[in-house]
């Protein structure tokens, strides 16, 4: 349906009737004629939606026109492509002298726009008259930007924390540049703020060579309640936004309102419940109900619904990414801000004191576990000093059986360095609730000395008290928070208590944070009552 966003149908066929001229009549038809997408960007409403209004924002004849531009769109749905390669593309075959910024969350994702963006210049230029004087790995220089004598070229790449200084632009392009990593603390939230209000005020053109003076584009997807986009774009009439969801309804998912159709022919209700040794079909979901989906023609609603049932991502992540939703990932009753990282621990690591905790998951059907939807075991490090603890190791693994749980912990203990420093425990301390035989078999066949002992009372007033040593500082991470093996604790149990699908590594650092309490421990054990 035409609208004042839209072009309607006979506007898209008239821009894609000549293809002479048609790739610098309108962004659709830069899109259409020098690119070679698989799904024909003119079938995605709100692809027009946002390329006609970059449209208006740069040309002559739309005085009312908003010339900061945000899309705020699922994952490959065509925001990164339309904002940051085919826009700038049409903008230059229509303005050769143009001067265009990229600034993504590093240098080198910006430098892959303006890859792309030569590339297809390097093809179709001769015929479109535009030639390239200059390309490097970051930046693109066209024959009549350098006769301009323009102290920037045409288009070049930047990094959101790169202090960009001395530069003006015709065209900003805020290429994504918030991530988890660089939005989960206020204070990194507030470095990146200040440098996107730095470059919207600071690298924009006054004596533009667009006719409508100079434009500002971000596109990305929500990360958190503050981000940069809640804080600057969103609810700032100086911005034109478009805010954009995979699914309209999230209900289909959060109800379990399809069937997973299986190669066996079957259908089943959840992913746990395929048999081992059986894969599901490919996009073979069969909702319960129609709900309508952001582009059809490229990702229907099987497809989106498979991606979340078995894609990499768990589904709040999803859900944070395709729906634009920044609150599916933060944390209601643990917090990102009271988790300490540092790069190293303090000192020389032989002078600590090291302790581990091991949360037992037992099953006897190792291929269904590894397949389905079991319990994992967790085991952790801490290095202990007089005034902290620091967590050094965390491993989780489904899909074990005694043996195994014995045999991958004592694996992953002998694994253990800090630099040159190998860890030895001073004591295991091993949870018998479910799988007593564990701690007995990890104390007979591994060297470490091994203390079994049942959790008691309430594990959510265990997982409060071990979240407070957190809190306070007492407790700190060793590593990198962008590093996955934590990013992934962050994300998928921390932040998620008490409604994470598994706690597993939580019980394993407070498993290890008993041996502090308790003053540790040298006691081997001798026999199975030993360990109860």
């Amino acid at each position: 349906m035409a609208s004042a966003d839209t072009p309607d149908a006979g506007d898209v066929q008239e821009l894609l009737a000549d293809p002479q001229t048609g790739p610098r009549a309108h962004p659709v038809a830069t899109a259409e004629h020098l690119f070679e997408y698989s799904q024909p960007v003119h079938t995605a409403p709100h692809l027009l939606r946002l390329y006609n209004a970059l449209f208006k924002a740069a040309s002559a004849g739309y005085p009312d026109a908003l010339r900061r531009i945000a899309a705020l769109m699922p994952r490959g749905h065509g925001k990164t492509e339309g904002g940051t390669i085919v826009f700038p593309t049409w903008a230059i075959t229509r303005w050769p002298d143009v001067k265009i910024a990229v600034i993504s969350k590093t240098q080198g994702s910006a430098a892959e726009r303006v890859r792309k963006v030569g590339s297809t210049l390097e093809r179709h230029g001769e015929r479109l008259g535009i030639g390239l004087a200059e390309q490097t790995k970051t930046q693109i220089t066209t024959k009549a930007n350098a006769a301009a004598r323009h102290k920037e070229p045409t288009m070049s790449a930047h990094g959101i924390n790169s202090q960009i200084t001395g530069g003006h632009y015709d065209v900003v392009i805020f290429d994504d540049p918030v991530d988890w990593e660089n939005q989960r603390l206020e204070s990194r939230r507030q470095k990146i703020r200040n440098a996107f209000r730095d470059y919207s005020k600071n690298l924009l053109e006054k004596d533009s060579t667009l006719p409508t003076g100079p434009v500002t584009v971000a596109v990305g997807t929500r990360k958190h309640p503050q981000d940069l986009y809640e804080t600057e774009i969103l609810g700032n009439r100086s911005w034109k936004v478009f805010v954009e969801r995979a699914l309209s309804d999230w209900s289909i998912v959060s109800e379990g309102a399809y069937k997973i159709r299986a190669q066996d022919g079957q259908l089943y209700d959840e992913p746990a419940d395929i048999p081992p040794g059986v894969d599901p079909v490919e996009n073979g979901i069969e909702p319960d109900r129609d709900v309508d989906v952001l582009w059809p023609e490229l990702k229907p609603l099987p497809a989106l619904l498979y991606d979340i049932a078995f894609g990499d991502d768990a589904p709040v992540i999803w859900k944070r990414e395709n729906q634009n939703d920044p609150a599916a990932l933060q944390g209601t009753v643990f917090q990102s801000d009271w988790l300490t990282y540092t790069d190293e621990l303090p000192g020389d690591p032989s002078t600590y004191t090291y302790y581990a905790g091991f949360d037992v998951a037992v099953v006897e059907d190792a291929q269904a576990a590894a397949e389905g939807n079991s319990d994992y075991s967790a085991l952790s490090v801490l290095a202990d000093s007089d005034s902290r603890q620091y967590l050094t190791h965390l491993w989780h693994e489904r899909g074990l059986s005694v043996q195994d749980n014995a045999d991958w912990a004592a694996r992953k203990l002998r694994s253990a360095t800090l630099g040159d420093h190998s860890i030895n425990p001073s004591e295991v301390r091993v949870e018998t609730n479910k799988a007593p035989g564990v701690a007995q078999t990890l104390r007979d066949e591994s060297p470490y000395r091994v203390r079994g002992e049942d959790s008691t009372g309430a594990k959510e007033g265990r997982l409060h008290d071990l979240s407070a040593v957190f809190q306070r500082g007492d407790l700190v991470i060793v590593g990198d928070s962008t590093d996955r093996r934590w990013r992934d604790f962050e994300q998928e149990e921390w932040l998620q208590f008490p409604n994470a699908a598994h706690d597993d590594r939580l019980d394993a650092i407070e498993i290890a944070l008993r041996n502090v309490r308790h003053g540790g421990g040298t006691e081997r054990i001798g026999s199975m009552r030993d360990l109860l």
